[in-house]
């Protein structure tokens, strides 16, 4: 069985993770609520330009094999 490589999301995946541990924490634990909630936009907005840049590269690689 092959392995799969490693994209770029995976470790983005894990900072959005950890972003939401870290918002919950600021808005539960220090009671900080408006540090909880924007650090807890940073989620979707790192999975969000994660996103981006794998659809441009896979646009690329696309565009690549359609040149003759």
């Amino acid at each position: 069985m092959e392995e799969t490589p490693m994209s770029a999301g995976d470790p983005v995946a894990t900072l959005a993770a950890g972003s939401v541990l870290l918002s919950w924490y600021q808005f539960y634990v220090k009671g900080d609520k408006e540090s909880g909630i924007f650090v807890g936009l940073w989620a979707p907005t790192l999975l969000a330009a994660a996103s981006y840049v794998q659809q441009k590269d896979i646009a690329r690689k696309f565009k690549q094999g359609l040149s003759f």
